[in-house]
């Protein structure tokens, strides 16, 4: 429908709409259409588990960076040594985030190269999931009065943390998969 040259009601119709086997995620055909499309789902969670955990440091970093511009104009309202405790606090968390993003890179390369990752990829979800909540918990701890206000970014991301570890399966989901994957890699 278009109303005062706006479309205000769209619909999309698909019928008979069919995908060729052979461009089915996880496809062999030698195994059965139930067997294929198992497989073909977890090839989609294989490229699913990357990119959330891209999502989650990437919004480590922003909150590592927020928290250091708060550090450097003093907004922290924190003692001298409490600031250089937490500017040292902020490193740490940077190298661990930083470490995170390269598991990322490699779990995605080879996954674009058409090698299977799903123990890697769990490995990776489960790590960046932890690594937020970790973030967040000592993020809170050092600003807690702005973790406490409503609407800060402190608040936000400790509620997205949280969401980042039920996102997509729980974080024990995901290591009970990756105990499995390292199980039958020895």
């Amino acid at each position: 429908q278009v109303d005062a040259g706006r479309i205000t009601r769209l619909t999309l119709r698909f019928e008979e709409c069919r995908i060729p086997p052979e461009r089915m995620p996880g496809y062999t055909g030698a195994r059965g259409p139930l067997v294929d499309a198992l497989t073909g789902a977890q090839a989609a969670w294989d490229f699913m588990r990357p990119g959330l955990s891209a999502v989650m440091n990437g919004a480590c970093l922003g909150m590592l960076d927020h928290a250091a511009a708060m550090l450097a104009s003093g907004e922290a309202m924190l003692s001298r040594g409490e600031t250089a405790r937490t500017g040292e606090g902020l490193k740490e968390f940077r190298a661990r985030v930083d470490a995170a993003r390269l598991l990322v890179l490699r779990v995605a390369w080879r996954y674009d190269k058409g090698e299977r990752v799903s123990g890697e990829a769990s490995i990776v979800k489960a790590h960046s999931s932890a690594l937020s909540m970790q973030l967040a918990s000592w993020l809170a701890g050092r600003f807690f009065r702005q973790a406490a206000c409503k609407g800060d970014r402190f608040e936000k991301f400790c509620r997205d943390a949280k969401g980042f570890d039920i996102l997509e399966g729980t974080g024990d989901m995901q290591r009970i998969m990756a105990a499995r994957w390292l199980a039958r890699a020895a």
